[in-house]
């Protein structure tokens, strides 16, 4: 096979032309896990930040390397490989993409070996999602999300690796009340292939997060005659673990607010870019400056920033810590 005995100069080339044939290629292969792995190089594989270059440029003759071999490819060298690439057959541009395929698989393999130990390192039980963690994650992947590899395909490919991440260190499914079916779809795209139940209602779903190991609720929005707030911050006013507002769908910032809002049982931990969502049944002028975003009664939803201090005094529960939705570039 030529490509083989490609040389250096070509070999570059060759990968570049390869890659871009896989990156243009990957929206239009469906929305299954060999989708996910086609395109996951993009994102984290031979990361740019070392050179400052675009992790998406292939290095030398990757055709002819093994993973962690190759090097970068500036701008100029990617115009130089649109211009000259070799003529290749479809056999040999089909064997520079299944090395790719098989390269990517092996990453993953690794990643989720990596993820299997951190879960054996864990404290035994308990939910091994860290929502705090994974908006980081996110962040910083979309961060470098390009027009060759958007930010939602980012989310898509690597909520189905979380989730099987996920799965290897312990149990972790999603609960969606039957009356709010669309959804199902929101948690689908934010928590990739993890398994999904239907029960009777959003108090049923928020009671099983409570008591259920792995569990996670997924609610719609507070709003008119949406009250499942309340009865959340009522389990927040007991001694022990609490279920709490930990995430907000979907992932990307729109005009729109939040329309959904998972639930679980985790460790609250701050992202860098939060809201914190307190109930109190009256708001005084001392309380941290928010937004009333639902009231009940004498109850009272406020959303403030994730750093608001609070103290007993003010009478407020914390009910929610979770990630802003992400700015896509």
């Amino acid at each position: 096979m030529r490509v083989a005995n490609l040389s250096l100069g070509q070999g570059a080339l060759c990968a570049a032309h390869a890659a871009r044939c896989l990156f243009a290629g990957h929206a239009r292969l469906g929305t299954g896990w060999g989708m996910a792995l086609a395109s996951l190089w993009r994102g984290d594989y031979g990361r740019g930040e070392q050179t400052g270059s675009d992790p998406s440029a292939i290095g030398p003759a990757y055709v002819n390397t093994s993973v962690g071999d190759h090097k970068t490819m500036n701008a100029s060298d990617q115009d130089k490989a649109d211009q000259q690439a070799p003529d290749l057959d479809m056999s040999e541009w089909r064997a520079a993409i299944d090395k790719f395929d098989d390269d990517i698989l092996n990453l993953i393999k690794g990643r989720l070996a990596l993820s299997e130990q951190v879960g054996k390192s864990k404290v035994r039980g308990g939910l091994p999602w860290r929502p705090a963690r994974e908006a980081q994650l996110f962040a910083r992947l979309v961060g470098r999300a390009s027009a060759t590899l958007s930010a939602p395909a980012v989310e898509r490919l690597w909520s189905t690796v979380i989730a099987q991440s996920l799965q290897a260190q312990g149990p972790v499914f999603l609960l969606v009340s039957k009356s709010q079916p669309k959804l199902s779809a929101l948690a689908r795209t934010f928590f990739g292939l993890l398994p999904l139940s239907m029960v009777k209602d959003d108090t049923t779903a928020i009671a099983r997060a409570a008591a259920e190991e792995g569990a996670i609720a997924i609610v719609p929005a507070p709003g008119e005659g949406v009250n499942w707030w309340v009865d959340l911050a009522e389990m927040n006013t007991s001694t022990g673990p609490a279920p709490a507002v930990l995430a907000a769908l979907p992932r990307f910032a729109s005009d729109d607010p939040p329309l959904a809002y998972a639930i679980a049982v985790a460790p609250r931990e701050r992202s860098g870019n939060d809201s914190q969502w307190l109930v109190g049944r009256a708001l005084k002028d001392d309380m941290p400056q928010g937004k009333v975003l639902a009231q009940n009664g004498d109850f009272r939803l406020l959303a403030c920033d994730g750093n608001a201090a609070i103290s007993p005094q003010q009478g407020l529960c914390e009910i929610g810590l979770f990630a802003n939705p992400l700015k896509q570039n």
